[in-house]
């Protein structure tokens, strides 16, 4: 069975458990799960469900409204950059970015 369970705050922003064992057992906990909740009408879910509930409480996900193209800063995700914590890659153009206002700017609608 299942080695380890936590209760958090899932990356949709709803509650949720991640549960991690060992690939032989994981599918006999993922049928238990299925069939516990059938008649509760559980159904499993996939990328797309999730990605709803993340838009929804604007989480952005690198490779979709982060990329190589787009800087923390550009991201409405400043902050999350601590400018005053040391040099790292980067941090000169974040910096500029930062004192001087982007050219572009990622922005939630709610």
């Amino acid at each position: 069975m299942a080695t380890c369970s936590s209760r958090a705050l899932a990356y949709t922003g709803e509650d949720g458990f991640e549960i991690v064992g060992r690939d032989d057992s994981i599918q006999q906990v993922w049928d238990a799960l299925l069939a516990s909740g059938q008649s509760f009408g559980l159904k499993p879910c996939g990328l797309g469900a999730r990605d709803t509930l993340r838009t929804e409480v604007c989480y952005p996900l690198y490779g979709h409204e982060l990329n190589e193209d787009t800087s923390p800063m550009e991201a409405s995700l400043g902050f999350f950059v601590a400018l005053d914590k040391g040099d790292f890659w980067g941090r000169a153009a974040l910096a500029e970015q930062k004192a001087h206002g982007v050219r572009k700017k990622c922005v939630p609608s709610r």
